[in-house]
């Protein structure tokens, strides 16, 4: 019997320790470390994500993906323990190569250390080549370890924690098993943390904590903390090889205690690219806003789920409140609609179908519709034909574009109208190719893009066809600091489109701006555009980002000079989104 270990640390890829400790320590951490199960998704997936994008029109929205980078930072950003295990993980490894460095030398010298007899399970007792089945190097830390040889029973008291080498740690206060059982228990509280390579991030503290590593299977009660970039509480967690299943749980991605917003559940089911809710609520503090009886969420892919809308105030619209909402009816097609109302618009909603398969989207389309520029325009209905594709291993991808449909706008959103509502049958072809990005560095990149466009309109037997072109720069010395410029060409215009709607005022246009962090909560942006020919600026918008912990202000204010007025709006969209 080994006993009365006190403030020791045993790392078992040494060749002069014991069995029965080496033993004792993989029982311990293969017991509760597995708890995450090689089935558990191992990408930096998120259901609780999507990209965030601009409606800005002088060229910083070409700054819209440091949103979505700062979100997804904030969203999968480990927790101290993960942290603190990252740095702990760190120094095993350099210990061990500073071990195998010395134990080399010794050999090459012929003073090397007699070795113990080879047994099936002690690691550095046995060549490499018999290793492949055992468990990782480990350090097991603890005031008190006590361990039989005879019964295979084990205790640990104060201060435990037990860490492998490939960044799983397992931290109690008391912990007991027995290793011809391959079990582990702990009946108090208990908390595990991984950071292992292709295998999901976690963070978990719970109570009553069972596991058997041989089975790979056990459970958690009353367990709280953060899997990938889910924040979950469950009244009951079960692990199994292939998947975890939570009962009685939370789901979130805000991180607090109490979370602005979250989903309940009666059942949950995690395998490694999907998870199953069962009897789902949808909660905005303690208000339910919604239910559902089951949903579904690949977890390889970005989804958003719904009930979380955007809210906010524009000088143009009022007070309004917005969200999407998309269902899968079948392989690769889907049913969405977006829903929006505005105290001065009032209902803005668009609603489709689409299939997407092999590079080709097929879409059906009815709404009303507003762009960068306040304008409204709507669609009754319209259908879309998408196509992207890389020629070959060339650095160049071409899109195909198609859409058809009758166009509505009314007289106020379009100088054209006469005083009479304007509408088209609308028929657009398109083609662009768009080369890789050009680097010159690591701090600056150029991107291209060249276009062909033909679009014609019943109303007035119009066709307006033509080339166009856009290049940006774009410079970031820093993660905190970026700058802008670029030069875009279109021969659809405000002069020229029969529709005000969606595009530029001027046919060359010049534009340039920078994003600056000045908090780890604040951004501000800015971006100019410009008429080439003629010199006249064109818009000046100016953003502020502002995080709220789990909610997030952004604030727009626009300077419309080729309309001679100003705008502004105020959202707030709950984060990471």
């Amino acid at each position: 019997m080994h006993k009365g270990v006190r403030n020791m640390m045993f790392t078992f890829s040494k060749k002069n320790y014991r069995r029965g400790t080496a033993a004792l320590a993989g029982a311990a951490l293969g017991a509760v470390l597995a708890i995450c199960p090689e089935g558990t998704p191992a990408a930096e997936a998120s259901i609780l994500n999507r990209p965030y994008k601009s409606d800005a029109k002088s060229g910083v929205e070409a700054l819209d993906w440091i949103e979505t980078r700062d979100r997804n930072i904030r969203k999968n950003m480990e927790t101290k323990e993960q942290q603190r295990l990252r740095k702990d993980v760190a120094d095993m490894k350099k210990a061990l190569r500073h071990d195998e460095q010395r134990d080399a030398a010794a050999e090459a010298s012929g003073n090397a250390a007699p070795q113990p007899e080879q047994t099936d399970g002690t690691f550095g007792s046995v060549s490499k080549s018999k290793r492949k089945n055992e468990q990782p190097p480990i350090a097991f830390e603890g005031d008190d370890v006590f361990y039989d040889q005879k019964t295979g029973n084990v205790y640990a008291k104060g201060s435990v924690k037990i860490t492998r080498v490939d960044g799983k740690r397992v931290i109690t206060e008391l912990a007991e098993g027995n290793l011809k059982e391959q079990n582990v228990e702990i009946a108090d509280a208990g908390q595990v943390v991984n950071i292992a390579p292709g295998e999901a991030k976690t963070d978990l503290t719970g109570y009553r904590v069972v596991y058997n590593y041989g089975r790979k299977t056990g459970s958690m009660e009353n367990a709280r903390g953060k899997i990938q970039s889910m924040y979950i509480t469950g009244k009951r967690i079960e692990f199994f090889p292939d998947q975890v299943v939570i009962y009685n749980g939370t789901v979130s991605g805000c991180s607090a205690k109490h979370p602005d917003y979250h989903m309940t559940a009666r059942r949950v089911e995690i395998w490694q690219d999907t998870m199953v809710m069962h009897s789902v609520g949808y909660w905005l503090g303690g208000v339910q806003l919604g239910w559902e009886r089951r949903v579904t969420r690949d977890l390889t892919k970005e989804e958003k789920d719904p009930y979380y809308p955007e809210v906010g105030y524009s000088s143009e619209e009022g007070y309004y409140i917005a969200d999407d909402f998309s269902w899968n009816f079948a392989k690769n097609a889907r049913a969405y609609t977006t829903l929006k109302y505005s105290t001065r618009e009032h209902w803005q909603n668009i609603y489709g179908l689409n299939y997407s398969a092999g590079g080709h989207s097929f879409t059906l389309e009815h709404g009303k519709y507003e762009d960068g520029n306040d304008k409204f325009l709507e669609k009754k209905p319209t259908f879309k034909y998408r196509y992207s594709h890389r020629i070959g291993k060339s650095p160049f991808t071409i899109s195909l574009g198609y859409e058809r449909g009758k166009w509505k706008q009314r007289a106020r959103s379009n100088s054209k109208a006469k005083g009479k509502d304007i509408s088209s049958m609308h028929t657009e072809y398109s083609v662009t190719l768009t080369p890789d990005a050009i680097r010159f560095g690591k701090k600056l990149r150029m991107t291209n893009s060249f276009s062909y466009s033909i679009i014609k309109e019943s109303y007035n037997k119009s066709t307006d066809k033509g080339f166009g072109y856009s290049s940006s720069f774009l410079y970031t010395p820093d993660n905190d600091f970026v700058i802008y410029t670029g030069y875009t060409h279109t021969q659809r215009n405000r002069e020229s489109s029969l529709f005000n709607f969606d595009t530029e005022n001027y046919g060359d246009t010049l534009k340039w701006g920078l994003s600056w962090r000045v908090t780890p909560k604040d951004r501000f942006a800015v971006g100019f555009s410009k008429d080439v020919k003629g010199g006249h600026m064109d818009k000046v918008d100016y953003y502020w980002f502002h995080n709220f912990h789990c909610l997030e202000l952004i604030f727009n204010y626009r300077v419309d000079h080729y309309d001679n007025d100003s705008k502004y709006k105020l959202k707030l969209q709950f984060a990471p989104w």
